[in-house]
C-alpha cells in the first residue's frame, strides 16, 4: 500500500494532546509517578515492620535474636 506525499500511517497518528509529537499520553507520567510512590511506601513500610522491633537496641553494639523471635542488646 502506498502513502501519499506527506500522509502518515495510521500506527503513527499523533494524540490530540500530544503537542511534542513524542505518542506519550498525558496521564502516562502522572500514573507512573503514583505507582513509584506506592512501591516506595510499600517497601518504607515492610523495611519499618521488619526493623521496629530492633529500634529499643539502636545505642547497643551488637543485637541477637532469640528463637521466639525477640531480640537481646548487647554491648561488647
Amino acid at each position: 500500500m502506498r502513502l501519499r506525499r506527506g500522509a502518515r500511517p495510521a500506527t503513527t497518528a499523533r494524540l490530540p494532546n500530544d503537542e511534542a509529537g513524542s505518542g506519550a499520553q498525558p496521564r502516562c507520567v502522572p500514573r507512573t509517578a503514583e505507582v513509584l510512590g506506592l512501591c516506595l511506601v510499600a517497601v518504607l513500610g515492610w523495611r519499618t515492620f521488619v526493623l521496629a522491633p530492633m529500634l529499643p537496641c539502636w545505642e547497643h553494639e551488637s543485637v541477637g535474636r532469640n528463637e521466639d523471635g525477640s531480640y537481646d542488646c548487647y554491648d561488647r
